[in-house]
């Protein structure tokens, strides 16, 4: 898609969580997208969240929760991943968002816990973005919303407004939903609110959970940039679907989520 045509829109700030297993390649399409369009990208790399909001200290608190077999398979590909991160971006192949950042020389700046911290804030004025775009675990207050130009917009991993919240996959799962999906929205002060500008079905196929969110990430970037132009043309999707919010998973959702084949890994 091509959005060279909106002048006004230049500086792009990505904000995005610092994870292993979803989005580098994520990021690396999207980065690559965005230039082929000529914008100017900066990143906001999270690279540390409070314990109540990381996955990864949910699911270490959860670990017996997962069966042998997919302990193994994380514990392996958590392995792996740290073997090559050193290495793997010499071969162009990257295990986190950092390493894609420093091959290409984007300009960056780190944020640890709490984006909306005035140093925060102060980095992102002087960058001055037209647009911001968000993948992370963090919450924008109404100050840093109203920065950019043309808003905020998020990505999200379900059928807005269905399933917004933490760990959207999961609860598609549990919940027996035959699809998960993609949404690309634009931020408010209310968590997952926004009009929706770009959305996307994606089947839950065999309800392998690492393997529909793989699916929802390799559709974010290309759904990304129609959200865009939706943005500049004013155009907005209406709902389909039941508003509904999830916290992390607790014994019950775990329960549904085997009783429903759920698969972790």
């Amino acid at each position: 898609m091509n959005l060279m045509s909106y002048t006004k829109l230049n500086k792009i700030l990505i904000i995005i969580d610092e994870t292993n297993f979803y989005h580098p390649y994520f990021f690396l399409d999207l980065y690559k997208r965005l230039k082929l369009n000529k914008f100017k990208i900066s990143v906001g790399l999270i690279t540390k969240v409070k314990d109540a909001n990381s996955i990864e200290k949910y699911l270490l608190k959860n670990i017996l929760k997962l069966n042998l077999i997919e302990i193994i398979k994380l514990g392996l590909q958590k392995i792996f991943y740290s073997a090559t991160k050193n290495i793997s971006s010499k071969f162009n192949f990257f295990f986190s968002v950092k390493s894609i950042i420093i091959k290409f020389n984007i300009f960056f700046f780190e944020i640890k816990y709490d984006i909306n911290n005035e140093k925060y804030i102060n980095k992102i004025n002087n960058i001055n973005p037209d647009l911001i775009i968000s993948s992370c675990s963090l919450i924008f207050n109404k100050k840093i919303l109203s920065l950019p130009k043309f808003g905020c917009i998020n990505r999200h991993s379900s059928l807005l407004p269905s399933n917004a919240g933490v760990y959207s996959v999961f609860h598609s799962i549990s919940k027996g939903e035959k699809y998960s999906g993609v949404t690309i929205h634009s931020m408010t002060t209310k968590i997952d609110q926004g009009k929706i500008l770009a959305q996307k079905k994606i089947l839950n196929k065999n309800n392998n959970l690492s393997k529909i969110y793989k699916e929802c990430f390799l559709n974010s970037a290309e759904l990304i940039l129609v959200a865009i132009d939706n943005l500049m043309n004013n155009k907005y999707l209406k709902n389909k679907y039941k508003r509904s919010y999830n916290s992390f998973p607790d014994d019950n959702d775990w329960v549904a989520f085997r009783k429903n084949k759920g698969k972790f890994i």
